[in-house]
């Protein structure tokens, strides 16, 4: 994650930590209330279109009471997603690593060996595929 991204999550982790529980609640009225799960009221009026023609209160509302959930789950998602990528990319290296003592590279000439590495990735890739299937039904 970059340095940029990283702080962007921790901020929405922050702001999300700092607000009344969720989820939110829109009262569905253009300038209408936002509440919370507790039935406290977050927000007053604060989603009215009166100050920009273009703004619909009502589109705001409901933004503003779903990003409330939407936000943490993102931040969520995106550590998630890192943390995945980190460990895919750490497997792949040991695996071309390994593939770099195999006997399959001696004497092979620079496409040889680029088609053979490319092989491995390949075959990486699938048995990713197959990890993640295996983990989503609960393996």
């Amino acid at each position: 994650m970059t340095p940029e991204t990283l702080a962007l999550v921790e901020r929405a982790e922050a702001l999300a930590k700092a607000a009344s529980e969720g989820p939110w609640r829109f009262d569905g009225h253009p300038d209408g209330n936002i509440e919370s799960n507790g039935g406290w009221t977050v927000c007053f009026q604060v989603c009215s279109g009166a100050l920009d023609a273009r703004d619909s209160g009502e589109d705001n509302g409901a933004f503003v009471a779903f990003a409330r959930t939407a936000v943490p789950e993102l931040c969520k998602l995106l550590r998630e997603a890192e943390e995945a990528t980190d460990k895919a990319l750490a497997d792949l290296a040991q695996h071309v690593a390994d593939l770099g003592d195999s006997e399959d590279l001696i004497g092979c000439d620079g496409n040889e060996m680029l088609g053979t590495v490319n092989e491995a990735i390949q075959t990486f890739r699938d048995n990713r595929k197959f990890d993640a299937s295996a983990e989503g039904a609960g393996g």
